[in-house]
């Protein structure tokens, strides 16, 4: 697939404390599957910050994915988040984060996280906040998908797959969407 020169900048210089709010709610999960993530950004905090999981990331770029992490607890999938490479089911998580509105198809994307997972964290940009706004016409401009969901339709969409939803608001026109199956507990 293709490789994005703007994105493995910014992937090279991402801090790995960029991800600390993100590694606390995932302590409780075997497996991550971190789906849009690129350079395993996610991966190298969790691991930074002692947590054990086995950790799979999801991405179609292939420079990306050449950043990220090889060790015994990671696997690299080049893929999209549309079609994941994951079995039914799967004992653990999916995240997404900032990597929503970048897919072609979003709800489609959320479904299918939904399939693979008992979990699902989305973390992305609100399209109604002005700092939204702001990002989705910068995104356009740069030619990226740019197809933000706001938390109540990424709730909807998860719920309408028997996950049990919260949403959270956070700084700066983000919010935090988890959704679990009744089997397992939320994160």
């Amino acid at each position: 697939m293709r490789c994005d020169p703007l994105l493995k900048l910014l992937y090279q210089f991402l801090p790995p404390k960029a991800y600390s709010g993100l590694v606390n709610r995932l302590r409780d999960k075997r497996l991550v599957i971190d789906v849009g993530g690129g350079a395993g950004s996610l991966g190298k905090a969790i691991v930074a910050q002692g947590v054990l999981v086995e950790y799979v990331v999801v991405d179609p770029d292939e420079c990306l994915l050449d950043l990220a992490p090889r060790a015994a607890w990671s696997h690299l999938v080049q893929g999209v988040a549309e079609h994941l490479p994951i079995r039914d089911d799967a004992p653990g998580i999916a995240v997404m984060h900032d990597a929503l509105h970048h897919t072609t198809e979003p709800e489609k994307a959320l479904r299918e996280a939904a399939r693979s997972t008992h979990c699902v964290l989305v973390s992305d940009i609100d399209p109604g906040s002005k700092t939204g706004r702001i990002v989705a016409f910068l995104e356009k401009l740069l030619r990226y998908p740019a197809k933000f969901l706001g938390p109540d339709k990424v709730s909807a969409i998860l719920g309408s797959e028997g996950l049990r939803t919260t949403i959270e608001k956070g700084r700066h026109g983000g919010y935090v969407v988890t959704g679990c199956s009744d089997t397992v507990p939320q994160p």
